[in-house]
């Protein structure tokens, strides 16, 4: 190696350790999430004082990257804001336009899918509910096409701990029954469960990398490649007086 490449070796030496010291810190937390998720996401991160990088990626996706020490904080918190959240189907993406023709009996279960699909994310748009689930029974049809009962419905909803519920459920109540034909107000059962209240901050533990010894063996690393560099500098300029 010539003392050109070593001079330019030892230059980038520093560099390069920085860089590893910075990447090193930092940890993937959720990929692939969509850009509004990926924004309200960042928004309950910085609330909480949790620093966020978020990557753009395709299909207007997101990659959200935090400091690693953060991690069970962060996890912790968008979990008790019910993030990532589900990702429903539409009537459009349900119903796509196929060559294969699909029987009654099964049209209605495509149909009876895509309201709970619908439904579920509609009660999940609502201030305050962490999850949401749409459970619909469809009366049986009997073989001259009439219908034996009446539908009926049970709604699940998983709701923030500060969350006011007093007309919560008759809200919901009236939203499922006047979305399903035939469904009766009185047959829409729906049951609350609270979250978990928010864990305090607790002390960050450092990570494997910023442990005492290993920080010491950084700096000593950092410290031998200065010398070394300028010992490298003073040898050159020393050459070329004595030339």
């Amino acid at each position: 190696m010539n003392k050109i490449a070593k001079m330019k070796l030892l230059r980038t030496l520093p560099l390069l350790l920085g860089c590893l010291l910075l990447s090193a810190c930092q940890i993937e937390l959720y990929s692939g999430v969509d850009e509004q998720q990926a924004n309200e996401m960042v928004s309950i991160l910085m609330d909480n004082g949790i620093a966020v990088e978020k990557i753009p990626g395709k299909d207007k996706t997101a990659t959200l990257m935090i400091d690693e020490l953060d991690l069970p904080l962060a996890i912790s918190r968008l979990k008790e804001q019910g993030y990532p959240k589900a990702q429903f189907q539409t009537l459009g993406e349900i119903f796509v336009k196929d060559s294969m023709i699909s029987s009654p009996m099964e049209e209605r279960a495509r149909y009876n899918f895509a309201m709970t699909q619908e439904l579920a994310g509609t009660l999940s748009l609502i201030d305050g509910v962490i999850s949401a689930r749409v459970h619909i029974v469809q009366p049986k049809i009997d073989d001259y096409g009439v219908k034996t009962g009446t539908p009926s419905a049970s709604i699940f909803i998983k709701h923030a701990p500060t969350m006011a519920t007093e007309q919560l459920v008759t809200k919901v109540k009236l939203l499922v029954a006047h979305s399903i034909q035939d469904l009766e107000y009185e047959t829409v059962d729906v049951a609350l469960f609270e979250g978990r209240a928010p864990l305090k901050r607790s002390p960050r533990e450092p990570a494997w990398y910023l442990t005492p010894w290993l920080l010491a063996l950084w700096g000593g690393l950092a410290l031998v490649l200065l010398t070394m560099g300028g010992l490298f500098v003073y040898k050159q300029r020393t050459a070329k007086e004595d030339s």
